[in-house]
This record gives C-alpha cells, structure tokens and sequence, in this order.
C-alpha cells in the first residue's frame, strides 16, 4: 500500500495490485489496527484521486462502519473527512455538508473544543459560494495549524484559500498563499497531529489538497503578473 501510494504521488500511475498486496498480507496476519492506517485505506484514497468515486465511496464507508464498530475516533473522523472530499467532488454538497459536521463533532471531541471550525467546514462554505465564511475558517484553521506545526494541514488550508481567491480572480492573492506550498513539501513527517491532536496519516496529503496543491502553487508561480 505504501509502495503504491508513493508512487501515485510520484506521478508513475495508479497499481491496485500493489495496494490488494498490503490487504492481502494484513488479512494474513490476522490483526486489526487502526483502519484509517490500513492498506485499504490507501486504496480507496487511491481510487479518490483518480476519479473512482463509487468505489472509493464503496471503501471508505465499509472503513467508517468499521471504525465506529471498533469506537475508533480518530479513524472515524478521518474516514469522514475523506467522504466530505469525496462528495464534494461527486457534486453532492448535501451529503458532503452532513460528513463535515460529523467530522466537526468528533474533532471537538478529540480537541476539546466543540466550537471550533476546521478544513471541511470551509470546503462547504467554498462550494456553497460562502466566501466571507470561507475566508474566515480557513484562515483561522492555517493559523491553528500553523501554530501546532502541522505541515500537512496548513498545506490543505492555504491551497483552499487560494482556490478561493483564484475562482474570485484575486491572483496576487492567490500567488502569496500557494507560495508557501511549495516549501512545505519538504520535510514531512509520516504522521502529523490532525487539528491539534487526530493522528491522522501522510495519506490524506496525497491528491488534492496535498501534492496537487504544490503542483498548482508551481504552475501558478511561474505566471507573470
């Protein structure tokens, strides 16, 4: 799964054999993790970012049944983040809207802080044309990733906030925020603190936000103004 993952962020294509080989050998050992650390996991976001949402939807609810199951938190919250992603970019801003508050829920849980807004609440208001909204909890979850030295989350905030400006056509704008994507793909560790305290993996940088956002940051850089 790692394999496959890495090179699907290297640009070599999408391998499901790779990925079917770690579930293979975690079935093999017989035990049971974390499942948002799992081999299938991997291959849904796998099947995510390469445009395969029915399946991706498929896993990724078989993982959060699983989690809940398990009274896995964090693995929950991961799995909805992913789904509220998913959704988004299946046009369903309903359902998506209905994962982003399961997500907000199970994040105060994990932070202790029921009012906080976090990365999915701003997706919503972004797609929902929310911009002041969207401005807002954005801007202040890069800020609270920024003060927990999360790398991985401030990376998904900054590349939301300068899509926003891009689609309002604020391209100065645009190019400060994405600016600083580059720099914060160097250097990552392999598991991060996911607002303050969810240990969620490297995994969740793998499409877009993440590596896809540097690589828009670069295009974008690389315009004159």
């Amino acid at each position: 799964g790692e394999l496959g993952t890495a090179l699907l962020i290297a640009g070599e294509g999408f391998d499901e054999s790779l990925f079917r080989a770690g579930i293979e050998l975690e079935e093999a050992l017989g035990r049971i993790g974390e499942p948002y650390q799992s081999p299938r996991l991997q291959l849904a976001l796998a099947r995510l970012y390469t445009g395969q949402l029915q399946q991706a939807r498929r896993l990724l609810l078989e993982l959060l049944e699983l989690s809940t199951e398990l009274g896995r938190i964090r693995s929950t919250a991961g799995c909805v983040l992913h789904l509220t992603e998913l959704e988004l970019r299946a046009g369903d801003v309903t359902q998506a809207e209905a994962h982003a508050r399961a997500f907000l829920h199970l994040d105060g849980q994990l932070r202790g802080d029921l009012g906080a807004e976090w990365y999915p609440s701003g997706m919503i208001a972004l797609h929902q044309g929310r911009v002041e909204d969207a401005r807002r909890i954005l801007r202040s979850g890069a800020e609270a990733a920024r003060a927990a030295g999360s790398r991985i989350w401030l990376a998904h905030h900054l590349e939301a906030l300068g899509h926003l400006e891009l689609a309002l056509g604020n391209l100065p704008t645009a190019r400060a925020i994405l600016g600083e994507l580059p720099e914060l793909g160097h250097g990552e560790s392999a598991e991060e603190p996911v607002a303050g305290e969810t240990a969620l993996r490297r995994d969740d940088d793998l499409g877009a936000p993440g590596r896809c956002g540097f690589r828009v940051a670069r295009d974008l850089l690389e315009v004159p103004l």
